[in-house]
């Protein structure tokens, strides 16, 4: 392989991530304008106490940090931190969320490149099946809410 064609086959195995994660940025882009919703309020209350890093040892250490029967310590640490900086607004949890998602849609593209190639598939259909798994996540209903 010339020096080109391998900057052309990695720079055609950058573009699944990065399509990825914009067509997850577009899909889901109306949620910054929307309010919270199921157990988002429940959540909120409990996650309210947790803005501080003292508060969050403290709820840890007591075990405040269960929640209908889950242990969700990394969740509600996220969303006190989040009401803290937001003043409750809803515009940073969702885009944070957003950003998140974003992230893991470009992963399983990145994913899907190395499955298919390392099954043998040339550059150009590695890089189209991760493309479509990429894809497929970033507008999977199974992932909203």
């Amino acid at each position: 392989m010339s020096p080109n064609s391998a900057v052309a086959a990695a720079g055609l195995r950058a573009l699944p991530p990065l399509l990825s994660a914009l067509i997850a940025v577009l899909a889901f882009l109306p949620v910054l304008g929307a309010g919270f919703v199921w157990d988002d309020p429940v959540l909120l209350s409990t996650a309210a106490g947790f803005g501080r890093w003292v508060d969050i040892w403290q709820a840890l250490s007591q075990g405040q940090m269960y929640l209908f029967g889950y242990f969700r310590p990394l969740g509600l640490a996220m969303l006190g931190f989040e009401q803290t900086l937001s003043g409750g607004s809803t515009v940073l949890p969702h885009a944070v969320n957003l950003a998140l998602h974003a992230l893991n849609a470009a992963a399983v593209a990145w994913i899907g490149i190395t499955i298919a190639a390392a099954r043998g598939l040339d550059a150009r259909r590695s890089t189209f099946a991760g493309l479509l798994a990429g894809a497929s996540y970033a507008i999977h209903p199974a992932v909203t809410e």
